[in-house]
């Protein structure tokens, strides 16, 4: 115990990664209402609210410099910067129409849409939730123990208590694999980074792309599109060909410069939906941790969204002692993330083409309000 005392209140690196405003706090430096996992904009949202709400909130992200590198496109509807508190200045171009094919089906989707400035925008966030009170440790969650995480960096290891946990650390969570039932199944994905022929503002969604399987997109970013894949793990050998196949498509469509490439990125990104919650540790997940992730527009949306959930949720659950309040949240977040379409009305789309549509039309159409306690009831 004397050893991780050190390590978080002497001259150590976590301890001079944690901001200013915790150094000042040393008595209870350990110790937080809300620990945050996290600091994308699912995780800077959620500790914006529970810090605006009064709570001590602690941040632990595992990036030296917030929002870098971009792993995603940026498309969003345009309805998101302003919700979140992001200025103008974080978009880099609008997008007015999405294509989606899908074999022998495909339609143009008129969007209010833009492609934002990751890097900026998560930055935005993060200052946001800072100013509110909230306090930031860049370390590695490396375990966690009931409501107790470990963190580490440069071999320093620290450990912090919360009341309460919200885990948002992105695709490849390690707070959410903890969790029990959680199933693993993989896309592996590989995009570009390609200069543009000439400016576009239509992204096109094609599926599938080689073998039956698999998601391509093509999302343009002032000068430059994002051009990438997504296939099942067990198809990761044809990354590349089905890559290149749909590079020359749009070559061929003169959208862009073939031998033009600027960078590439790759991962693997969980397609199951994770348990949402865990009671008995007052732990709830939002943002890519929940898995189950697309490319239609609403990743960083249902982050945002999620994020504002989650901290109304671990606030509530704070206030009441209730475990109850933690097992609404599931519910309370399927409603909030269909885009105002009713449960119903999406049972009559018979075709997955149909859903699709659907579901991109409603994302741009709809203009949300922002999450009250009463939404996390």
């Amino acid at each position: 115990m004397e050893r991780r005392n050190e390590s978080v209140r002497g001259n150590s690196s976590l301890h001079r990664l944690i901001t200013p405003r915790s150094r000042s706090r040393s008595s209870a430096l350990d110790q937080f209402d809300v620990i945050v996992v996290g600091c994308g904009p699912a995780g800077a949202t959620a500790a914006r609210v529970a810090a605006d709400s009064g709570r001590s909130v602690l941040i632990i992200d595992r990036k030296r410099s917030v929002g870098q590198p971009p792993r995603c496109a940026g498309f969003v509807p345009s309805w998101l910067p302003p919700y979140a508190g992001v200025d103008e200045s974080a978009v880099i171009q609008p997008i007015t129409q999405v294509c989606l094919s899908q074999g022998e089906f495909s339609t143009t989707v008129g969007v209010d849409g833009c492609v934002i400035d990751r890097t900026r925008f998560d930055k935005t966030l993060a200052i946001h939730a800072l100013e509110s009170g909230a306090d930031l440790c860049n370390g590695f969650v490396i375990r966690r123990k009931d409501r107790t995480l470990v963190a580490r960096r440069n071999g320093v290891e620290a450990t912090f208590g919360g009341g309460a946990i919200v885990c948002a650390d992105g695709a490849s969570s390690v707070v959410s694999r903890s969790m029990a039932r959680n199933r693993r199944r993989f896309l592996a994905t590989m995009q570009l980074e390609i200069g543009l022929d000439e400016p576009c503002t239509q992204v096109t969604l094609r599926r599938p792309v080689i073998e039956g399987r698999g998601l391509g997109w093509f999302i343009p970013s002032g000068r430059t599109a994002k051009i990438g894949v997504a296939l099942p793990r067990a198809l990761a050998r044809l990354l590349k060909p089905a890559l290149s196949r749909f590079v020359r498509t749009l070559g061929k469509d003169a959208l862009v410069f073939e031998n033009a490439t600027l960078g590439a990125t790759g991962g693997l990104v969980p397609v199951d939906r994770r348990p949402l919650t865990d009671a008995s540790l007052c732990l709830v997940v939002a943002g890519d941790a929940r898995g189950g992730l697309g490319v239609d527009g609403a990743g960083i949306a249902n982050a945002v969204l999620s994020g504002e959930l989650a901290g109304h949720t671990v606030d509530r659950f704070l206030t009441n002692n209730s475990e109850d309040v933690i097992e609404t949240y599931p519910a309370s977040l399927d409603r909030l993330l269909r885009y105002g379409r009713a449960a119903a009305e999406e049972k009559t789309l018979t075709s997955s083409f149909e859903k699709w549509v659907g579901r991109t039309r409603d994302i741009f159409v709809w203009r949300p309000e922002h999450v009250s306690m009463d939404a996390a009831s």
